[in-house]
């Protein structure tokens, strides 16, 4: 069913969004230690900077545990982004498409603001419950979503003020979020 409706998720209603977050992830990986989370296989941040970017590595907890493997210069890493190994103000950028909405954003928040630099940058391309049609056919196919999945309310958007300064966000057909912030201090 996930494939059949895929023309519609990667399609023209999702274009733009998807336009505007790797618009934004590569404006802000020149030079900068980059981290994508939930980059899965598709890696679609991580290729798209690994040439601008000083270093990438792609986290997904659905990579092999106890395992660090490189794919066309891109360490990818076994992990949860609610609770990491990585050191103190470690990325210079983090970023993902469709990975929050499975996460505890009480959790993952400050997990990401604790692993980016000061003045370092995050972008993410979230799905959002503000679109009636989509939540229509959300609740029509129960099956095709994971247990963990919510899409993200105002007050999940609004939650990022709480972490992050300079918050902005761009909602395409109340269906797609995308958010860029920076760490000061």
């Amino acid at each position: 069913m996930r494939k059949l409706l895929d023309p519609i998720y990667q399609g023209f209603l999702t274009q733009k969004a998807r336009e505007h977050y790797l618009d934004a992830v590569r404006r802000y990986a020149i030079g900068a230690t980059v981290l994508e989370i939930g980059a899965g296989d598709i890696l679609m941040a991580g290729n798209a900077v690994k040439s601008i970017a000083d270093s990438v590595c792609a986290m997904d907890i659905q990579y092999p545990e106890n395992s660090e493997s490189e794919s066309n210069g891109i360490v990818k890493l076994h992990g949860n982004i609610e609770k990491t190994d990585f050191p103190d103000n470690h990325f210079g950028l983090i970023c993902g498409s469709g990975v929050l909405h499975h996460s505890d954003l009480k959790s993952s928040l400050p997990e990401i603001a604790r692993i980016l630099v000061t003045n370092g940058t995050i972008a993410f391309y979230e799905p959002t419950i503000l679109n009636p049609l989509v939540n229509i056919f959300r609740r029509l196919t129960p099956a095709i979503r994971d247990t963990d999945e919510y899409p993200f309310t105002l007050d999940d958007i609004h939650f990022f003020n709480d972490f992050f300064e300079e918050v902005s966000y761009k909602i395409y057909f109340k269906w797609i979020v995308v958010i860029e912030a920076r760490k000061q201090c």
